[in-house]
């Protein structure tokens, strides 16, 4: 597990969107190396012993004349000799921890505990060659449909656009390449008609289901920056600070079109006296504006900013 970017996202996710969320789970995973072997067919042999060695491809085989030490010296013999592509499956299964996104995880609204939530569920995009690595079933998995109507949330896309990883899963690549919308959810239902809910594992790959079991506990821990009674999901430090920000941005706001209008003044005058009205829409700092005899431009009063404004600036920068 990469720890730094698990508590970058972490940190990130509950920073902004009020919660962070856990998944933790083993991962069982068996990756393929391949290797070349060339040697004698019996060292070959003894190496497929080993349930974790098979041979993917014979590239060649050859017979050598080898010197052996025989009673009394040292004589030949024929030896053969196999090269051979070999793939060796490692087990590489472990505890998996990995921060979901918060727009990809959905949840009953009404918990206030972890073991009050009466459902729950994340969405994410797979291959369906990576499904048939995960153990499902090949059959069901190919003929998994890719909901291309989805809605994207906003969060979503605000994520992607920063370096436009968007990509088109319906016509990318081939079949066993394409991406498809997994749903893994937790549901508590009756499936037994004993009229008791038991907690239920599903995964649903577009329109196919691929796994339905009894489980004992959900896989997902939560944090909030900022816990509420008889919450599950608290605050962020955005949603204490956005009131003051909006009273900030208000000042602000007033503080710079004064600025504005004083440094730019708007003008009143009779047009018809006026040689040049360009003079007057271009307003350039200590400009000439050609006039008629007897004519009169004067500046529009502009009242003065109050004083009061920068201590209530000042106030708010304090309160944070």
């Amino acid at each position: 597990n990469k720890g730094s970017k698990l508590i970058n996202d972490a940190l990130h996710d509950a920073l902004l969107s009020k919660l962070a969320v856990f998944k933790r789970y083993w991962k069982s995973e068996i990756v393929k190396e391949y290797e070349i072997f060339e040697g004698p067919t019996e060292q070959l042999h003894v190496l497929l012993m080993s349930d974790e060695i098979e041979v993917s491809e014979i590239q060649e085989q050859r017979a050598e004349t080898v010197q052996v030490e025989i009673p009394g010296g040292v004589g030949e013999m024929q030896q053969e000799i196999v090269r051979a592509e070999l793939v060796r499956s490692v087990d590489k299964s472990r505890l998996a921890v990995e921060v979901i996104p918060p727009e990809a995880f959905y949840m009953d609204g009404t918990a206030t505990e972890v073991d009050d939530i009466r459902f729950i569920a994340e969405k994410y995009e797979r291959s369906r060659s990576d499904l048939i690595k995960d153990g499902y079933d090949p059959e069901i998995v190919m003929s998994a449909g890719y909901d291309e109507s989805e809605d994207r949330s906003s969060t979503e896309i605000a994520r992607a656009s920063v370096d436009q990883s968007w990509v088109d899963n319906a016509k990318t690549g081939e079949n066993e390449r394409q991406l498809v919308t997994v749903t893994d959810a937790f549901i508590e239902i009756d499936q037994d008609g004993d009229d008791e809910a038991e907690l239920w594992h599903y995964v649903i790959a577009g329109n196919r289901i691929l796994l339905g079991e009894r489980v004992q506990e959900t896989p997902y821990l939560f944090w909030s920056p900022v816990e509420l009674s008889h919450k599950l999901i608290g605050l962020c430090p955005a949603d204490l600070a956005v009131e003051n920000q909006k009273a900030r941005t208000g000042l602000m706001r007033g503080v710079i079109d004064n600025v504005y209008l004083t440094n730019t003044t708007r003008l009143m005058g009779d047009l018809t006296k006026i040689r040049d009205p360009r003079s007057i829409i271009d307003n350039h700092i200590g400009s000439f504006i050609d006039v008629a005899p007897g004519a009169e431009v004067v500046p529009v009063p502009q009242a003065q900013l109050n004083p009061a404004t920068y201590q209530a600036l000042e106030m708010l920068a304090q309160d944070k």
